[in-house]
C-alpha cells in the first residue's frame, strides 16, 4: 500500500531531476560553445589565461603579453585600438596620458628602430606603437624608425618576440634593478608604487648617462612626477663603465660618440651568469643639441667583459650602432674609429674619471671595409 501510493510521485520527481539535469547540461555545453567560439577580437572580449607557458611565459609576463595578443586580434578585425587598451589597461593609460605632459623627460631620448638585430624580426606590431605614440604625443613613426623611449619604455611591455635573452618587458616587469640598487619594489614598474613610469626610468638613465653634461642634467631637474627614493638616490655610490666609441666625419663634419654606461649592482648575485650590471645606451651627435637615450636593460658580468674586450679597443676599430638604436646616417654602416674604456665615478653633478685605456685622437674615421 505505501509503495502504491508513493511510486507515482516519487516516479514524477525522478522525472524532474532528470529533466534539470538535462537543462542544466545543455545550458553549460552552450556556455563552452561560446567561450570557444566566440571572436576573441570583440571591444568586450575577455582577455584569456595568461601565461602560456607553451611560449615561455611566466606569471611576470602577464598581463602584457596576452593584452598585446588581444590588441593584435582587434586590429587584424579593423577594431579600435586605443579603446580596447583603455577597457584592458585604464591604470597604464593614464600614465602615459601623465607623462605626456613631461616635454624634458621626452626631449631626452632619440630613434629607435622597431626591428631586432639578432632575431631579425619586428620588435612590436606597428599598429600597437602607432597608439602608444598618439597618445605620448611624439613625433609620427616613420616606417621602422621612431622615438626610443616610446618603444623601449612603453612599447617593449607589449612585445611577443622572444629573443635570446627572453623577452624585452623583462627588464621593467621584473625588480632585478630595483634589488640590484636597492630601490623600493615597483619604482621602476610599468604600474609604479611612486612617480611615474616613463619619468622613473628616464630620470634614473639620465642621471647616469648625462653625468658629464650639465645642460642636460639641469633639464632634465624640471621634470617631474619623478620617485622620492630616485631622488634622494646616492649617485656617488655608482662606479660606473664607460665603452666610448667615436666616428668622426670630415665632410660633412661631424662627430657621433656612442656611450655604453655599466653600472654595476650594489649587491652582485650568486649566480654568475645573473644580471648583474645596468646597461644604460646614448648617443651625442654633433648635428643634436645634447646626447639622448636610447635604451636601458640589465646584463650580466660576462656581458660587459665581452664587450669590453681589449683587443676591441683602440684606433681604427669597426664601429656599428646598437641595440635597435637608429641614427641617421649611421645606422647600417659599419665606421673605423676610436674604442675606449673609462672607469669613472660621480662627483657631484658630473664624474670623475680614474683611468683611460685609449685616448680620443681628432682624426675622421673611415667607412670600414
Amino acid at each position: 500500500w505505501k509503495h502504491v501510493t508513493t511510486g507515482p510521485i516519487m516516479n514524477q520527481k525522478i522525472r524532474q531531476l532528470i529533466s534539470g539535469v538535462f537543462v542544466f547540461a545543455a545550458i553549460g555545453f552552450g556556455l563552452c560553445f561560446v567561450a570557444v567560439w566566440a571572436p576573441r577580437n570583440s571591444q568586450a572580449a575577455q582577455v584569456p589565461a595568461c601565461p602560456d607557458v607553451s611560449k615561455g611565459e611566466t606569471a611576470e609576463d602577464c598581463p602584457w603579453a596576452d593584452v598585446a595578443r588581444s590588441l593584435v586580434e582587434v586590429a587584424d578585425a579593423g577594431g579600435h585600438l586605443g579603446q580596447r587598451l583603455d577597457e584592458l589597461l585604464p591604470t597604464f593609460m593614464e600614465q602615459i596620458k601623465s607623462a605626456s605632459s613631461q616635454p624634458e623627460f621626452k626631449a631626452a631620448w632619440g630613434q629607435s628602430i622597431n626591428f631586432d638585430e639578432g632575431v631579425k624580426a619586428t620588435v612590436v606590431d606597428p599598429r600597437i606603437l602607432d597608439v602608444l605614440i598618439e597618445r605620448f604625443g611624439v613625433q609620427k613613426r616613420n616606417n621602422l624608425y621612431m622615438h626610443a623611449g616610446t618603444e623601449h619604455v612603453f612599447g617593449y611591455l607589449f612585445s611577443n618576440l622572444k629573443t635570446p635573452y627572453g623577452y624585452k618587458r623583462a627588464r621593467w616587469v621584473k625588480d632585478e634593478i630595483e634589488k640590484g640598487f636597492a630601490l623600493p619594489k615597483g619604482t621602476l614598474a610599468p604600474l609604479p608604487s611612486d612617480g611615474n613610469f616613463f619619468s622613473n626610468i628616464t630620470f634614473l638613465a639620465s642621471k647616469i648617462a648625462f653625468r658629464n653634461e650639465p645642460k642636460s642634467l639641469t633639464e632634465i631637474s624640471k621634470g617631474q612626477s619623478v620617485a622620492e627614493a630616485l631622488k634622494i638616490f646616492d649617485f656617488k655610490r655608482l662606479q660606473i663603465t664607460r665603452l666610448q666609441e667615436t666616428i668622426r666625419m670630415a665632410n660633412p663634419k661631424r662627430t657621433v660618440v656612442i656611450r655604453t654606461d655599466f653600472v654595476p649592482f650594489f649587491t652582485a648575485p650568486m649566480d654568475s651568469a645573473a644580471n648583474a650590471q645596468l646597461l644604460i645606451y646614448s648617443i651625442l651627435d654633433s648635428q643634436n643639441k645634447g646626447p639622448q637615450l636610447i635604451s636601458a636593460f640589465p646584463v650580466a658580468a660576462g656581458f660587459v667583459t665581452g664587450a669590453t674586450k681589449p683587443e676591441t679597443l683602440g684606433f681604427n676599430q669597426p664601429i656599428i650602432t646598437r641595440y635597435n638604436a637608429f641614427v641617421a646616417g649611421i645606422t647600417g654602416t659599419s665606421f673605423q674609429g676610436s674604442r675606449e674604456v673609462h672607469y669613472e665615478t660621480i662627483i657631484g653633478d658630473e664624474s670623475e674619471t680614474s683611468t683611460l685605456k685609449a685616448a680620443l685622437r681628432n682624426t675622421p674615421s673611415k667607412r670600414a671595409k
